[in-house]
């Protein structure tokens, strides 16, 4: 039931990033709620998460939107492991470093935003 509740959440954020760049706010409070319902614990994770992806948010200046921050932050939530977290940054940054060349390779231009929720779910679901 977690699991399928993870997978109803991440594909309603990620369509809406995909059409409106935006995450919602409801999906992510939802999300938060499953935290407290499930009760992992993962808290100082949560710290990390938010330190490296708002050091990458000031760096890329307006690459990563804070509606990325929040979600990451409350995925941070359900990892129990370091390792969890990390796999799963490690995977949704190599996987949207992946469609950011292939869109370039297709379009022959470098896209000016990208719709970073899908592989944020992506790598959380492929940690658990």
């Amino acid at each position: 039931m977690e699991l399928t509740l993870y997978l109803l959440l991440g594909v309603w954020s990620s369509i809406t990033d995909l059409h409106t760049r935006r995450i919602p706010n409801l999906s992510v409070l939802v999300f938060a709620t499953t935290f407290l319902i499930f009760d992992n614990f993962g808290f100082r994770y949560l710290l990390l998460a938010t330190f490296v992806l708002s050091i990458l948010r000031y760096l890329s200046r307006a690459g990563l939107g804070y509606g990325d921050i929040k979600l990451s932050m409350v995925l941070a939530l359900h990892c129990t492991t370091c390792a969890e977290l990390i796999s799963a940054l490690l995977f949704s940054f190599s996987s949207a470093a992946l469609a950011l060349c292939v869109i370039a390779l297709i379009r022959r231009t470098w896209p000016k935003s990208l719709p970073f929720a899908p592989y944020l779910w992506l790598g959380f679901l492929t940690s658990l």
